[in-house]
């Protein structure tokens, strides 16, 4: 309603109802009698915090948001886990299927160590404050139950996504065997071809890597086959 009334908005409240008028229009609207529930804040429990580019954050949850998992079944795994320690903040997120780290080296106060899975849109809330008042950086505080977000005035506190996190590291290789090197664009332009003929029920993209060339295949079953193939450097076997 306010951001539908323009420049001036007349506020009025009562116990029961508020109302807002303002450009030929008028809104009354019933209170909440409930009281809001009580959340700590994170500076109450804790004088660690290390301070974050907001450019630096904006990237972390780009990079990796995408593949939290949005079932709720899978309820540890719907948010974003983000890590502070020795080498620097860490974000990660994972539905099961697919796997987002992105690392930022940085120098993080020991007081700040911590880990945590924060929601999403928490997060994305915070960046977005963050933007309107022009904040260049926010003050990270991670709790074992909170996690905060602060700076230019406002400070956004959410409760950490209870649940135990999988063992992400677990399935990345400590030293990689080999190493394959693909142009971003040809890749991008291949999966697109790859994919045609995948539904909703076939979603599987098999990938063959052999001498200098890597090979996108697909096949679903009543719409056909598709493969498509890119130049790769790459030296270890098929």
């Amino acid at each position: 309603a306010v951001l539908g009334l323009g420049g001036g908005v007349k506020l009025e409240a009562s116990d029961t109802q508020a109302t807002l008028e303002g450009e030929g229009a008028r809104y009354t609207l019933p209170l909440l009698t409930e009281e809001p529930p009580q959340l700590e804040r994170a500076a109450e429990l804790t004088t660690g915090f290390v301070s974050v580019p907001v450019s630096v954050l904006s990237r972390l949850e780009r990079l990796t948001s995408y593949a939290a998992s949005s079932e709720r079944t899978r309820y540890a795994m719907n948010g974003l886990r983000l890590e502070l320690s020795g080498s620097g903040l860490r974000a990660v997120a994972t539905d099961g299927k697919r796997l987002a780290v992105v690392d930022h080296a940085m120098a993080v106060p020991d007081l700040a160590y911590g880990a945590g899975v924060v929601p999403v849109r928490a997060l994305q809330h915070a960046l977005k404050m963050a933007k309107l008042l022009e904040a260049h950086a926010l003050e990270l505080r991670i709790t074992s139950r909170v996690m905060s977000f602060s700076g230019a005035g406002f400070e956004l506190t959410a409760r950490l996504v209870e649940g135990s996190y999988p063992p992400y590291a677990q399935v990345i290789p400590e030293k990689p065997g080999h190493t394959a090197t693909v142009e971003r664009r040809a890749l991008q332009a291949a999966l697109g071809r790859a994919v045609v003929v995948l539904t909703r029920e076939y979603r599987t993209l098999r990938m063959k890597w052999c001498g200098r060339c890597l090979t996108l295949s697909a096949n679903a079953a009543d719409v056909g086959s598709s493969s498509a193939t890119v130049d790769i450097d790459y030296g270890g076997p098929t």
